[in-house]
């Protein structure tokens, strides 16, 4: 058998203390970058946007309004006026953003080389801002890259949210700034767990290791049958659990060495007493086997007289057992030939049945036929009416290319057009393509609704053929029942016939045992002679026997006492 490593407790305690220290550790991590992240959420961004805030005011008087789609503070326009967000983010390191309602207009996020003008915000943003009127803390999509960041609604004369203010960090940029103090954190966490684990290794292995040590050293000794341990006195004053196991060790080896002298004083008695009942048993035995002899004699000549009835009795026994087995047998045919025919005409009425089942699944089967047929008409109907559908869909793809070409030819001015007429071309391709599906999807469930089709008449044809093999099937129990009826009066004047021969074997039978009853009394007098005899003989063999071998044990265990030192 393969050899299991052992693992020694230390190191499982001090695995067990590293995995606890690094969790610690780990949690202290995530701790301190989410205060550092909530300090530059409701601090350094709360404070940059407030002066955002404050540099509009002073730099452009009057309030916000909206004209058309520009967003104008007092007399500037705000759309586009990049040099001044540009600034603002040379100073704070942060991102900044001017909405009009939920769309920038003026902003320093930059994707793919152009900043993000005309790009929406997130939806949960716009909710919390522009439709309760609250800033928005947190952690927010710009364009497909995660931000923290505070969103503050710009609110017309009238106090309505018009638009919005956004300040923010990238989270990777967030994650640098906090990097060298987490990794500084991380590294003195470790320094003092590894003193901590140094410290608490020293004190395990002195209360706790050593003593374990000495324990199962002294377990050891006691396995090899030496009772001379001597358990360390400290240990036993030891007011912890320490102390209770040398406790009760030094109890067992006191109690071992007691039972160990007490096994040794009766083994030696033992086999004293062994030693004097042998002798007895010996001499026990020969007188018996003298008395056994003489008997068996005598019941020699008693058991020829009776041998000679005793085989007249076993032909006439052989005899009735052969006759009792043929009755037997006789009633269990003619059962089974009555169960043969209630079952067979039980089964010749569920074939009737059946055959009327089968009739069912197929008047079954061609409603299904005619349902099939009447879905593939009206498949085929969808089929044109998806046909028209696509003319319909490429007629307005090329009537959205004119236009568009239309909008082109009418410059800035047709632009708002030129999208519409994009967006119609869109939705008449996505016809068509839906469109094809449909007529794709139309010419499977017609190659599936025929494979059906023929399947229900295969199906039919089969239902045809087991009808057939039904109607046979009920043909052959009728044979069968009929044969039935015929076999039933040979077999009821069999038994008639046997139980006569019964009663006169009964009593032939009944007289010879009377005969054999008069010589068994004769010879059980003289078997209950000499099996007494022949018991006894045995018996004194047994008791000689047993004592020799409790002689053996006794020799046996005091040898195994004497192997215990104490």
């Amino acid at each position: 058998m393969q050899s299991v490593r052992k693992k020694s407790i230390s190191s499982n305690i001090i695995s067990t203390y590293f995995l606890l220290s690094f969790v610690l550790v780990f949690l202290i991590m995530c701790i301190v970058y989410l205060q550092f992240k909530n300090v530059i959420q409701n601090n350094v961004l709360e404070s940059n946007s407030d002066f955002i805030v404050e540099l509009l005011d002073r730099q452009y008087a009057g309030d916000w309004r909206v004209e058309g789609e520009k967003l104008y503070k007092g007399d500037k326009i705000i759309n586009e006026d990049y040099q001044m967000l540009d600034s603002i983010k040379n100073i704070t390191k942060a991102d900044v953003t001017i909405f009009l309602n939920d769309t920038r207009i003026n902003t320093t996020v930059v994707k793919d080389g152009q900043r993000q003008v005309g790009t929406k915000a997130a939806q949960n943003v716009v909710d919390k801002v522009l439709k309760e009127g609250t800033n928005y803390n947190g952690t927010a999509d710009v364009v497909g890259k995660k931000y923290v960041t505070i969103y503050k609604p710009i609110k017309d004369s009238t106090g309505k949210a018009i638009g919005m203010i956004f300040i923010g960090y990238p989270e990777s940029y967030v994650f640098g700034i906090i990097k060298t103090p987490v990794i500084l954190i991380i590294a003195i966490s470790l320094l003092v767990l590894s003193l901590g684990a140094t410290a608490f290794y020293l004190i395990i292995r002195r209360n706790v290791i050593k003593p374990i040590e000495k324990l199962n050293k002294n377990l050891n000794t006691i396995s090899d049958l030496d009772f001379k341990v001597t358990v360390d006195k400290k240990l036993l004053y030891r007011r912890d659990e320490v102390g209770d196991m040398f406790n009760s060790l030094d109890k067992m080896m006191n109690t071992l060495k007691e039972m160990v002298k007490k096994l040794s004083d009766s083994s030696s008695n033992l086999f004293e007493e062994a030693n004097s009942l042998t002798a007895v048993s010996q001499e026990m035995a020969a007188s018996s086997e003298q008395v056994a002899s003489s008997v068996e004699q005598v019941a020699s000549g008693a058991q020829e007289q009776s041998t000679s009835i005793d085989e007249i009795m076993l032909a006439f026994e052989k005899l009735s057992n052969a006759m009792d087995e043929a009755y037997v047998k006789l009633n269990s045919v003619k059962k089974e030939v009555q169960s043969t025919e209630q079952k067979a005409s039980i089964g010749k009425n569920e074939m009737d049945k059946l055959i009327l089942s089968i009739e069912d699944i197929r008047a079954a089967f061609n409603t299904v036929a005619e349902k099939l047929n009447t879905l593939n008409a009206s498949v085929y109907n969808i089929s044109s009416i998806a046909d028209v559908i696509k003319g319909i869909s490429e007629q307005t793809n090329l009537l959205a290319l004119n236009a568009a070409i239309e909008a082109s030819r009418a410059g800035e001015a047709g632009r708002g057009f030129a999208v519409v007429a994009d967006e119609v071309r869109k939705l008449a391709e996505e016809s068509k393509k839906s469109t094809d599906e449909i007529v794709n999807i139309i010419n499977m469930i017609q190659a599936e609704t025929k494979e059906v089709l023929e399947t229900s008449n295969n199906v039919e044809r089969f239902i045809d053929n087991q009808k057939e093999s039904v109607k046979a099937t009920v043909s052959s129990f009728t044979d069968i029942l009929s044969s039935v009826e015929n076999i039933t009066p040979l077999i009821n004047a069999t038994t008639e016939y046997v139980d006569e021969m019964i009663e006169y074997k009964d009593e032939t039978v009944s007289k010879i045992e009377s005969v054999n009853q008069i010589a068994t009394e004769n010879l059980s007098v003289v078997e209950e002679v000499s099996s007494s005899s022949e018991e006894l003989s045995a018996s004194s063999e047994e008791v000689a026997s047993a004592s020799e071998k409790l002689l053996a044990l006794a020799d046996g265990l005091k040898d195994v006492v004497n192997s215990f030192k104490i």
